[in-house]
């Protein structure tokens, strides 16, 4: 249902909360005074003095504070075609989401093996300079090349 607002007030409740006091004027022509908005619903953003946003305006019938009014997102049923999303828009923002996983797989696999190699590289270039003496940095750049261009070597397991 589409929901005029014709006065819109801006209030904080006595917790902190923020919420909006409203007049509106349904699609029948009825009009609500007093009527809460809060922050919970959907289009809160939209609600603004001269506006027309949908939703429900729901009735509650309290003891002790009385008769109140909520706007309320509520079973709007089928939108109308002007309304309705797109649903190309739905699918190009899956398939963004399908590379980008993707992206970040392959960036998670390069970022293991950038670490197992280095880790590799200076175990073993310690022990071969421990036994053999050299340049360690040479060392390292040996061993590093090695366990780099053998990284994705199939091996078999023997279990």
């Amino acid at each position: 249902m589409l929901i005029k607002v014709n006065k819109c007030e801006e209030l904080t409740s006595k917790s902190g909360n923020k919420y909006k006091k409203v007049s509106v004027e349904l699609e029948g022509g009825d009009k609500r005074e007093d009527v809460a908005v809060f922050s919970s619903f959907s289009r809160y953003s939209e609600v603004k003095e001269g506006d027309v946003v949908e939703g429900v305006v729901q009735e509650k019938d309290d003891a002790k504070y009385g008769k109140s009014f909520t706007l309320a997102d509520g079973n709007l049923g089928p939108k109308p075609a002007g309304f309705r999303g797109n649903s190309n828009a739905i699918a190009k923002a899956q398939e963004n989401k399908s590379i980008m996983i993707a992206g970040f797989q392959e960036s998670k696999e390069k970022g293991i093996k950038i670490a197992s190699t280095f880790k590799a590289s200076v175990d073993t270039a310690i022990a071969e300079y421990g036994k053999d003496g050299g340049d360690l940095e040479d060392l390292f750049k040996k061993w590093r090349k090695y366990y780099w261009d053998s990284y994705d070597y199939e091996e078999l397991t023997p279990f």
